[in-house]
Formats: C-alpha cells, structure tokens, sequence
C-alpha cells in the first residue's frame, strides 16, 4: 500500500468519526433540550453543549491512542467496533469527572444520550466505511503486497487465505529452502526464490511484507529473518502462527527482563461467554422446532424414502454423536420430475439440510454457531488440527469456508480463530449471514470436513 494511500485512507477515517460525533452530539443535545417529554430541567443547554464537545474530542483522541487509526489492526473482526463503545465509555467518565470537580450543571440524561448516540453513530460509521474499503479493495488498491516465506500445505493455506479479493492482501509469490525457483505452488504462484534474499526479492517485487511461517522453513532462515526485522522496517516481517495456530486460544506478548514471551491465555468460551451462548442456542433452537416438523412432514409426505439421514461425527471431548441432514430422495428419478421429487431434492441441497441438528444443539451435542463437524473416520483423526476442533462444540453454522473445495488446513485455520476471537457479537453476526445465505437459496456446503479436503496440499509442487 502506498504511502500516500495509507494518510489518505486514515485521514478520511478520522474526518468520518469527527462528523459522526457532532452528528452523535447534535441528536443528544436535541433529544435531552428540544424535542421535549425528558424529563428535568431545561436551563444549563449552554454548558452541556461544551461538555458534550468535550466528550467528542476526547473520543477520538481515546480512539487514537487506542489504535483505532492503525491500518494494520482495521477492517477485520469485531475488535474496532468494541473499541469504539470502549473510546465513548471513557470520555464520558471523563465529562462526568470534570463537571462533578468544576461544580458544573451538566445534564446527565443528555450525557448518557450522547454516549449512547456517539458510539452507536461511530460504529455505524465504521461498518460502511469497511464496506467502502472492501470494494476500492476489490479494484485492486489500499493493498499490501506480500512474500510468503516457506512452502508447506500450512504456508499454502494461508497465501489462499490472504488471496481473497477484500482481504488487503496480495500474495505475490513463496520464498522457499527446499523447492527449485519457478516451482509452481497454488494459483498461479511461484517460487521465487532463497529467504536469503528476501529483502532484495521484496524490493524487487514490489513486496512491502514477508510472511514467515516458521516451521516451514530451515532455523538458519528463521534466524536471518529475525535480525532482518531487528534492523530494518521494510520489509515488515510477519509471523504466522506455527504450533500456536493449533491452540484454541488466545496469546497475549509480554517481556521478562528484555525476553519476548507469549502468555498463552485460557479458552474464550467459558463462564459469562458459555453461559449466554447456552441460552442463545437452546432458545433459538427451540423456536426452529415447529419450522423442523413442519419442513420434515412435508417430505414424509412427498415419499422417496426416509427423511433424515444420519452421519457419525466427533463432539466435544472426541464423543460421538449422530449428524442430523435431510436425505435426498431415493430411487430413480421420475421422468420430468415430480413435483414431491424436487421438493425433497431442492431441500436436501439448500442449506435448510442441517436444520435437523437443532435436536443435536437441545441434547448438548452440537451449538447453533461453531467449527464444523468432524467425521469420526480414521483419516481425520490423524490430523494434528483435529484436537484443537474437539475442544469445543461444533456448531450448525459457523465461519465456513465459500466451497468446499478449498483444504481443510484452511477451514481448521477460520475454526480456530472463531474460539480465539469468540465473541456474542460474532455468533448473532455468522447467524445472520446463514439466514441471509438460506434467502439467497445458496447451496449447502458438508455438515462435517470430509475426508478428500485433509489430504496433503494440492499443490503442483507437493507432486514434484
């Protein structure tokens, strides 16, 4: 990405969030002083207005100091969002405290609805501002160029995963120890050449970062690349997760006496978390019931064989339990079709097929938002990821990957990061994006990984 790109870009970010604060702090000062039926006293608007600007510019000197203006951390993930109602929360404790030592009239209603309003209108704000940046992302600008450095499935997973078109991301080639220069890897990419020259390959691609994936490369270039990134700032040098990546949980840095560690930190879903997400499954799954009977008496009735066809798969802790989809119908197609016919083979094929898990989330199997289901077939079990996938519940939908085409070491890599950034913002997000796929009438992906996505990466260099 431009340097240019990148000012402008921050520059257009803070000017949205400085409009959308006065915005915030207009509607406030209306709703409390104007629009009339609060209750309290009327006199003071003068004060609480400068109050209320107050409030404005310390959140976005909060959202500053907070990284709220540092591209590297945008655009991704629910985070920004939970910063921003963090920003607000603090500048109107810091309103509150400055008016309570000045001995000021502030109105403390319309403090609270400008908190209210600010953060609302911010993280709007910000939700098509993202959107704005995906698109100028998918014309191929405000994008970093990057070198993946090594070359196994993990390397090759990644590099597919940083190649999607709104990501910011573009993979231009792998720099690698053990396959020959021009060695094609995946989609059209290559290896270009050594780690050892990583800076003079970077500069001559064009390459404003290095992805390393440590274990995919000698320790000689592990060692190289470390002091390049202690000496100099381009190329930037990331790391990307090597053993780590297969731990469901998150990793917070700190330094004991000048040495850099990482603090592995507990699950995310447990206590307050487990709880709510327990009572948001076992609600919404008990809603689904009547539309369950309902959908499974129209395919009893339409005939072709059973309804429900069941898959052993792996719960939480590796316990087997029995994968509820709708079998298509069986027997030889009529001639032409017959109305019940499609209508069990259009169900069988949307996504409406794995609603007969609810059943599964209401005995404690499965959870209305997780990794995907893991078949309990030998191949799969054998895969190291796999224990991370069994800590938790798999869930009816989740952070699926477009097609199932794509390696189960690049679905187990959005599985895994779902536990370590869970949040109820993100369930009740991936809810709504699988209710709006089943009014798009999109097709249904595998209820579980099956076994052709676990074999090693499909990759032209893998067989040479």
């Amino acid at each position: 990405m431009r340097a240019r790109d990148r000012w402008a870009t921050i520059v257009a970010l803070a000017a949205c969030d400085a409009a959308l604060l006065l915005l915030g702090t207009a509607i406030a000062f209306w709703l409390r002083f104007s629009a009339g039926g609060w209750p309290g006293p009327t006199e003071g608007g003068g004060v609480t207005l400068s109050f209320l600007l107050l409030g404005a510019a310390l959140s976005l000197a909060v959202m500053a100091g907070g990284g709220l203006y540092r591209l590297d951390d945008l655009f991704a993930g629910h985070r920004e969002y939970a910063g921003v109602a963090r920003a607000c929360t603090y500048a109107a404790f810091t309103v509150l405290l400055t008016a309570f030592l000045l001995d000021s009239q502030l109105s403390r209603g319309a403090l609270v609805l400008w908190w209210a309003c600010s953060a609302v209108s911010v993280a709007c704000g910000r939700f098509v501002f993202r959107r704005a940046v995906f698109r100028i992302r998918r014309a191929g600008r405000l994008v970093r160029r990057a070198l993946i450095v090594g070359c196994d499935e993990h390397a090759v997973a990644i590099a597919r995963r940083l190649s999607a078109p709104a990501s910011g991301w573009q993979v231009l080639g792998f720099l690698d120890d053990y396959h020959a220069i021009g060695t094609p890897v995946t989609n059209g990419l290559r290896v270009v050449g050594d780690p050892k020259h990583a800076v003079q390959l970077a500069a001559a691609y064009g390459a404003s970062d290095l992805v390393l994936v440590p274990h995919a490369v000698s320790w000689e270039a592990q060692r190289d690349l470390l002091e390049l990134a202690a000496t100099r700032d381009q190329p930037a040098l990331r790391l990307a997760p090597g053993f780590y990546h297969l731990l469901a949980t998150g990793a917070r840095p700190m330094e004991a006496n000048f040495v850099p560690l990482l603090t592995l930190q507990r699950l995310r879903i447990t206590g307050v978390d487990a709880a709510l997400k327990k009572v948001i499954d076992v609600g919404a799954s008990l809603a689904a019931l009547p539309a369950l009977g309902a959908l499974a008496g129209a395919l009893a009735l339409a005939g072709g064989g059973p309804v429900i066809e069941r898959q052993r798969a792996l719960g939480l802790h590796a316990r087997p339990f029995d994968l509820l989809v709708l079998a298509p119908p069986r027997g030889p197609r009529p001639d032409g079709g017959t109305r019940r016919w499609r209508l069990r083979d259009a169900a069988a094929r949307s996504r409406l097929s794995k609603l007969p898990n609810v059943v599964n989330v209401l005995r404690g199997h499965m959870s209305l938002v997780g990794p995907r289901a893991l078949p309990a077939s030998a191949p799969l079990r054998d895969q190291p990821w796999t224990r991370t996938l069994l800590l938790v519940r798999p869930g009816l939908t989740g952070p699926h990957l477009p097609n199932s085409a794509w390696s189960a070491a690049e679905q187990s890599i959005l599985d895994v990061a779902y536990v370590r950034e869970y949040s109820l913002w993100l369930d009740l997000r991936l809810l709504v994006a699988s209710v709006l796929r089943v009014l798009r009438r999109e097709r249904a992906l595998p209820a579980a990984y099956h076994a052709p996505a676990v074999e090693p990466a499909r990759t032209e260099a893998s067989t040479s």
